[in-house]
């Protein structure tokens, strides 16, 4: 647990000195991406920590120019891996023999990608957004973290209304991961008027509606081309998969019901600094007005996903995970604007918190918790693996 508690210790201590406006602007930028690359070396010289370790780790090691687009990785017979992610194995592969490379580029490339989106949305509370985001973002990146951050970089289309670059941007995910054809939908729902009212309806709608959910999820399922065009999604994330995520997440109903107030408690709290800097007319108001869409649709996703059948749709809501540190950012701006960074920095902690919360670290009777307690690193790659058999 060492290495989490250094690393947080230090996003936290940065963030609030951030807040208090401590930190020379000629020094910010450079602490920045300080920060950004200490996080690049922590997730990407792991070895054996995290989720889906074994797979990937194999998928690296067979990959090469012969089977980009014949490669399956449950074996023969089983669905074929995205040709996007296994020429990028292939080609790191081929200069870099080792998977810690492989790992440091694509979370360099995660890192950066979500790095300079928080730098063009909050230039000046930068550090404190990333410092949230640390935690509200996966742990450790695996293949679907590739497409998340493509999305996210490709924000700037759906602000500047160039919807083809944005389509182009979700093709090139789906050679990576083919559930990112879900991101075609989010390009409307991100550009409408934020309406909290409406949302909220809608929220409480599908609160109301999840049990017809699991029929829709049967019916679905046995239509062959669906089946087809998706993957095998459907047979992948069955009912045992949501039926998991629920009992790991929610396992009572009083928690069920305190995580949609909580919900909905804090999108109108953000409503709420949103008409307040939308009054004063500030100049990144389009980019709030994006960031609370997105928490919306995360809102969304995560309660339908929690319905048995939609398992996958679950692991989709971290595709916008960025946005609640983004939301949470603009609230703390507003606050310093007011002069109340007491204010501020208790929203960042209570914040944070909640999200760390929810870091599988936090969480030692989870099953998941064994997978990144302790932390090891590459120098460790001779150890007995304890995510399943060293391929």
């Amino acid at each position: 647990m060492t290495i989490y508690v250094i690393i947080f210790a230090l996003m936290v201590f940065m963030a609030i000195a951030d807040i208090l406006k401590l930190i020379s602007r000629d020094w910010y930028r450079h602490i920045y991406w300080c920060l950004v690359t200490i996080l690049i070396m922590f997730k990407g010289l792991r070895w054996d920590t995290g989720t889906d370790w074994t797979q990937y780790y194999m998928c690296f090691e067979r990959s090469s120019w012969s089977n980009i687009f014949s490669y399956a990785r449950y074996g023969t017979g089983t669905k074929l891996m995205e040709p996007g992610y296994m020429f990028l194995n292939t080609l790191v592969k081929t200069f870099f023999p080792h998977y810690t490379f492989f790992l440091l580029f694509t979370n360099a490339f995660i890192l950066i990608s979500y790095g300079k989106v928080i730098l063009k949305f909050i230039p000046r509370y930068s550090i404190t957004v990333l410092t949230l985001a640390s935690v509200c973002l996966e742990l450790f990146p695996v293949r679907q973290s590739l497409t998340f951050a493509i999305l996210c970089y490709s924000f700037q289309y759906i602000l500047s209304g160039e919807w083809k670059k944005y389509v182009f941007a979700v093709v090139v995910c789906c050679l990576i991961h083919r559930s990112s054809v879900v991101f075609i939908i989010f390009y409307p729902i991100l550009k409408c008027e934020f309406n909290i009212y409406r949302n909220i309806v809608i929220y409480l709608i599908f609160i109301v509606g999840t049990q017809i959910f699991g029929v829709i999820f049967d019916f679905l399922h046995n239509i062959n081309v669906i089946n087809v065009m998706t993957g095998g999604i459907m047979d992948t994330y069955d009912m045992t998969s949501s039926t998991m995520i629920r009992m790991d997440e929610e396992s009572s109903p009083r928690n069920y019901i305190l995580s949609r107030v909580s919900s909905m408690v804090q999108l109108s709290f953000f409503a709420y600094i949103y008409t307040k800097m939308k009054a004063k007319r500030y100049r990144f108001n389009p980019f709030f007005q994006l960031s609370l869409n997105a928490f919306f649709i995360v809102l969304c996703l995560n309660l339908i996903g929690q319905t048995p059948g939609f398992g996958s749709i679950y692991r989709l809501s971290n595709s916008l995970a960025i946005s609640y540190a983004l939301c949470v950012g603009f609230a703390i701006y507003y606050f310093i604007k007011t002069k109340a960074p007491i204010i501020a920095i208790f929203v960042f902690l209570l914040t944070f918190c909640i999200k760390l919360n929810t870091v599988p670290i936090m969480r030692p009777e989870s099953n998941r918790y064994r997978l990144f307690v302790p932390y090891k690193s590459f120098f460790q790659e001779d150890e007995m693996v304890r995510s399943g058999r060293r391929w």
